[in-house]
């Protein structure tokens, strides 16, 4: 094998690797990844720092949640969440339905908010119990 043949080889290989992470979801990736590194940090914030394994526990426990509440495929879900080391655990959850986010920041005006949820028209709004005042007035679940 001369180095031009050992270059196109690697560059196959990679290509299909490439392929392979491109058309995995973002939830499947860090499933793996939990598999393999459970205890390794996968988020770090100020408020706290989670391992793969827990990311992946909260993820799930919300993709069950929310199927429980009517959440299929194809379905938008509203994430109304402060950036926390959990908030990626909430977007991996919605991911793992099959739904899509629609990301609503707290910090947007109330008048913005209230027109992406009645544009978008969400089955559920994930949110907690500090923010759910800036949900007031629409018709959210």
């Amino acid at each position: 094998m001369d180095c031009a043949q050992v270059v196109e080889s690697t560059d196959a290989q990679s290509a299909r690797r490439l392929a392979a992470v491109a058309s995995a979801r973002g939830d499947e990736m860090v499933t793996r990844q939990a598999r393999r590194t459970p205890t390794a940090i996968a988020v770090e914030a100020s408020d706290a720092s989670l391992s793969y394994q827990e990311v992946e526990s909260w993820a799930e426990a919300i993709a069950a949640e929310l199927g429980l509440m009517g959440v299929r495929p194809g379905d938008r879900v509203g994430l109304c969440l402060e950036r926390t080391a959990h908030l990626p655990s909430a977007l991996l959850g919605v991911l793992k339905t099959g739904a899509m986010y629609l990301p609503l920041d707290p910090a947007y005006p109330a008048a913005r908010l209230t027109f992406m949820l009645e544009d978008a028209e969400p089955k559920v709004v994930v949110t907690t119990r500090a923010l759910v005042h800036l949900l007031a007035g629409t018709r959210t679940q």
